[in-house]
């Protein structure tokens, strides 16, 4: 398994491999079956998701406020060499209307059936904020 998790550009070390392995074996009988396997590396992608989007709002939330204001995300936009209108952006994806995005509307922007988004206007946000994936 740590042969296979080097090919593949994973490094873990000895006492993480065994957690994955005592987390992925299921049933406990020593080996990892396809359904195990499976099962871990859909855990293991999600976990990354989540660390890519906890990254991604923290490069937006400059002050470290634990929201996005209209100013860091006006900063942000120019920084893609967008010059669209902030305010409008914003007001896409702050459904608390607090004047900010904080990160559950992120996460929640972000992870949102493109379905959904075609019903609920927030098209043009998640556009911008995927640009960071």
């Amino acid at each position: 398994m740590k042969v296979a998790l080097a090919k593949w550009g994973h490094k873990i070390n000895d006492s993480e491999l065994q957690e994955l392995l005592a987390m992925s074996d299921v049933d406990g009988d020593g080996l990892i079956d396809y359904n195990e396997f499976v099962a871990a590396t859909m855990h293991m992608s999600k976990l990354n998701k989540e660390e890519v989007l906890q990254r991604a709002f923290k490069a937006l939330d400059k002050d470290g406020s634990g929201s996005i204001s209209i100013d860091e995300l006006g900063e942000a936009l120019r920084g893609f060499g967008i010059f669209d209108d902030a305010k409008a952006l914003l007001a896409g994806a702050d459904t608390n209307k607090d004047g900010t995005i904080d990160y559950a509307e992120f996460s929640c922007l972000l992870r949102a059936n493109n379905e959904d988004l075609k019903h609920s206007g927030h098209n043009q946000a998640k556009g911008f904020f995927s640009r960071f994936f």
